[in-house]
């Protein structure tokens, strides 16, 4: 039986312009990869998406300065 690929949507916030997806990758996702592929025995496909493709959740506001209502939500 054929294993289907596990596939990863990645959205990178605008935060993150600064950065090419390949430094992206090479930094956060490569070893998340590798373990995936390894645990499981099926190829792991990470797609990033740049802000550009998805503006809405590019520039989705993550930060919060108020603890509590991080802590209620």
């Amino acid at each position: 039986m054929l294993k289907e690929p596990i596939a990863l949507q990645v959205f990178i916030h605008e935060d993150l312009s600064d950065y090419t997806k390949e430094d992206l990758y090479k930094r956060h996702f490569s070893w998340l990869a590798a373990e995936i592929e390894y645990i499981t025995g099926r190829k792991m496909l990470i797609r990033l998406i740049e802000p550009s493709e998805a503006r809405d959740l590019s520039s989705h506001p993550y930060q919060n300065l108020n603890e509590r209502a991080s802590l209620s939500a």
